[in-house]
């Protein structure tokens, strides 16, 4: 049978005629002169479904959108809804296209086109969403690094103190929020041309949040992935500022300082002209002031606390490593001091007396070449003598003249004979004339 719309026409009733009231009255005349212009038609359409026409579903918003027989047609419907303005009802048909659709060579601009509606509206995190689900269904669309800089812009709004939602309303910025959108981004797109920067992002974050040691792996981890990149200059200056914050929040272990030490001078090594390098040149600065000034600090401490030897320690080693600053003039000033009230032998670090230091050098001195064993008044264990280790003989004598190869030249030389004192005619002793 041929497709042929069935059509049902809802027709004026006629007014009653009741004896009423003049208000119910007037009531009842608005009611039929909405019924009157609210002709509608209701339309079925095989493959199609129902659809809905005339002024009431018009004017009021009432009409159900119909589905369309194959995604081509959806798709063109949502385009219609946009070109027309309205959003709405486009995202709603290109909605449908992903719902009865999914498969079709059109879902992924549907996709794409209800993430871009949703971000022109500002509805930021949904359109977040739908980008993400571009990235996550269609890996190889024409569109993929247009949807990927699309997310990692509304990433930096949320990094800029972009609002999140509740309940249609912007109420609070969320840190949690962006770290979360670029840990995203790193997951469908780990390896593209802009991941160095969107860790950098991250990291920034994780510090954002006070999750310092986050911060230093994950900038880390961009060192040992993008060592050639230029963020990973940023990535070092920041694992430096990071240990920095940690010294100057009154931190007396030496391996903080030493490390944000460290991570500054890696910093200048890696990009000595960079904006950044005068800033780290000053942050060393501050470090040694810092190194002097907790040194003598301690030192001062053990001097009160009537542990001499120990202050002797710290005083001394700022007169070594740092003799011409004012900490070192002063270590200088209380070490003269020390040996002034408690001598020479309290105020030395070493733990032998300051007079008998030479005599103990001299003495084991003297032990070390002395062969205790050989004593005559030894007593221990006998010591074993070492064995004689024969060597083996040399290699002969190249043969590089004529008279070595002579045939009657002997290999090896012999040793000399001396000359015989006999006269001739005199038989040899041990020999029979």
């Amino acid at each position: 049978m041929p497709n042929t719309p069935t059509t049902v026409t809802l027709m004026q009733r006629p007014l009653r005629q009741h004896a009423i009231s003049n208000a119910p009255r007037i009531l009842c005349l608005l009611v039929m002169l909405c019924a009157s212009q609210a002709r509608a038609e209701i339309t079925y359409k095989e493959g199609e479904g129902w659809s809905f026409q005339g002024w009431l579903f018009d004017n009021l918003n009432l009409s159900t959108s119909s589905v369309a027989s194959n995604s081509t047609e959806q798709l063109k419907i949502g385009l219609q809804f946009e070109k027309n303005g309205d959003e709405k009802k486009a995202v709603e048909a290109y909605r449908a296209v992903l719902k009865h659709f999914p498969l079709a060579p059109e879902a992924p601009l549907a996709v794409l086109r209800v993430a871009q509606i949703q971000d022109k509206r500002g509805d930021y995190e949904r359109a977040f969403q739908f980008y993400d689900t571009y990235l996550e269904k269609y890996p190889e669309g024409d569109d993929f690094k247009a949807a990927l800089d699309s997310m990692v812009k509304i990433a930096k709004r949320f990094m800029d103190g972009e609002r999140r939602r509740l309940f249609g309303l912007k109420l609070f910025s969320s840190n949690v929020r962006a770290q979360e959108m670029l840990e995203s981004i790193l997951k469908r797109a780990p390896f593209s041309s802009g991941a160095a920067q969107i860790m950098l992002y991250r990291a920034a974050m994780l510090e954002r949040q006070s999750k310092d040691q986050e911060a230093i792996l994950a900038y880390q981890e961009i060192l040992e992935r993008f060592p050639s990149d230029p963020v990973a200059e940023d990535a070092q200056y920041q694992i430096g500022y990071i240990r920095l914050k940690g010294v100057k929040h009154g931190s007396y272990d030496a391996v903080d300082r030493i490390r944000a030490q460290e991570s500054f001078e890696d910093f200048l090594n890696r990009a000595p002209a960079s904006g950044k390098s005068t800033q780290a040149r000053e942050n060393l600065q501050k470090l040694d002031a810092d190194q002097r000034k907790s040194t003598l600090e301690v030192a001062k401490f053990y001097e009160k606390t009537g542990k001499t030897k120990a202050a002797v320690v710290y005083y001394e080693d700022l007169i070594r490593i740092y003799p011409e600053s004012e900490e070192g003039k002063t270590a200088k000033t209380r070490l003269s001091a020390l040996k002034v009230q408690k001598g020479e032998d309290a105020a030395s670090s070493s733990k032998e007396p300051a007079e008998n230091a030479a005599k103990a050098e001299a003495k084991r001195a003297m032990a070390a070449t002395v062969s205790t064993a050989s004593r005559a008044d030894y007593v221990g264990p006998q010591l074993k003598a070492q064995p004689q280790i024969e060597k083996a003989p040399s290699a002969p004598a190249l043969r590089i003249s004529p008279a070595d190869i002579n045939p009657d030249q002997p290999l090896f030389s012999s040793p000399a004979v001396p000359p015989s004192t006999s006269t001739p005619g005199t038989p040899k002793a041990g020999k029979n004339p």
